[in-house]
């Protein structure tokens, strides 16, 4: 049979593990694992191992639960009904009943009948010791103990959503050189063959072909004809890949370098997009080639600087095309104008350079 100390520890335990619950909704989200990228790595590590040290362990939220379980999960035992009510109507001043012990004997018959558990119960009554001045009816204890009953169940079903928490976190760390923890990082390290798992294979030159997402765009959902992308079929595709990389590491070195130059060119067409003029997309073709002679000086490795140069430029003319859809007409409308123009006053110049006996 639970004591009464044993009972007030596991409404501690609740109100505790209420706390951690409440804390951890402030918390700031995560970044699913097939968003993460190298740029930012390090900055979600850093906010990943914040976020740890506020909140439980994973071997500790599980122990919270099965205690909050516990606690309240189970038929109540007689003798601590009687033991709890006669404490809770011994902290009141006698007061005017017809009969005493029909009322004790009543609230320990309603208590029971509800099927409130031990702690429900003990709850409830500690509550009411400290909040009621004056003997509290039946009907007032039968609700502050459906009261406590669904404040527990609310803590209970917020484990869930705690685990998904710590899951996040976990899978920020992993993905980021691993958890400092060891115990934590045995008790969640999520299968490396997963094809979520980005930044498994992002760690070393040797897994450089999974640098990152915005590297590898081919490494993304993709919509096919049929709707997206399954994850069986994104794990065929992963395999695929791998074994590529493995099997050729020279075009997998220009793959990388193509792969570079292309986020520089989708970088300047979000830039030159943006200013005014039609020769806006030549200042930015003569701009990655400056880029690409500074990251590549004399052309040397060729092979290389003929990769980055061709990623780039047709990263930018694709994505430049996304941005001005209609550049390509506007720019020909330009250069008609401007040829018409210039004839005209080519025109008007001869006529005014003419002899005045020819103009008579």
């Amino acid at each position: 049979m639970p004591t009464l100390a044993d009972l007030i520890a596991a409404n501690r335990k609740v109100a505790s593990y209420a706390a951690a619950q409440d804390r951890a909704r402030n918390l700031p989200d995560m970044p699913k694992p097939h968003t993460l990228v190298a740029g930012t790595a390090q900055v979600w590590r850093e906010r990943a191992l914040g976020q740890r040290r506020q909140l439980l362990s994973t071997q500790g939220a599980e122990r919270a639960a099965a205690a909050v379980r516990a606690a309240f999960a189970g038929p109540p035992h007689p003798d601590v009904i009687l033991m709890l009510v006669a404490q809770l109507l011994d902290c009141y001043p006698a007061d005017k009943l017809n009969s005493p012990e029909a009322f004790f004997d009543t609230l320990a018959f309603d208590l029971e009948d509800t099927g409130f558990s031990n702690a429900t119960i003990a709850a409830a009554c500690m509550d009411l010791r400290r909040t009621s001045k004056f003997r509290p009816s039946i009907a007032e204890v039968l609700d502050r103990c459906e009261a406590k009953r669904a404040y527990a169940a609310g803590v209970h079903a917020g484990h869930q959503q705690y685990s998904e928490r710590l899951k996040a976190v976990h899978l920020t760390l992993h993905h980021t050189g691993g958890d400092p923890d060891p115990q934590e990082a045995a008790a969640y390290s999520p299968c490396p063959e997963e094809p979520l798992i980005v930044a498994e294979y992002a760690k070393g030159s040797t897994n450089q072909w999974w640098f990152d997402l915005d590297l590898n765009p081919d490494l993304m959902f993709r919509q096919t004809e049929a709707g997206e992308e399954t994850a069986e079929e994104w794990r065929a595709r992963f395999h695929r890949m791998k074994a590529e990389a493995t099997a050729d590491p020279a075009a997998l070195r220009l793959r990388i370098e193509g792969a570079h130059g292309a986020q520089v060119g989708r970088h300047l067409a979000r830039t030159y997009h943006k200013r005014s003029g039609l020769g806006r997309r030549q200042d930015a073709i003569k701009e990655l080639e400056r880029l690409s002679l500074a990251r590549h000086p004399d052309r040397e490795p060729k092979d290389l600087y003929w990769a980055w140069l061709a990623g780039a430029d047709t990263a930018f003319r694709r994505r430049f095309a996304e941005f001005e859809p209609n550049y390509q007409t506007d720019e020909q409308r330009r250069y008609e104008r401007d040829a018409r123009e210039r004839a005209e006053r080519e025109a008007r110049l001869r006529q005014y350079r003419a002899p005045s006996k020819v103009r008579a």
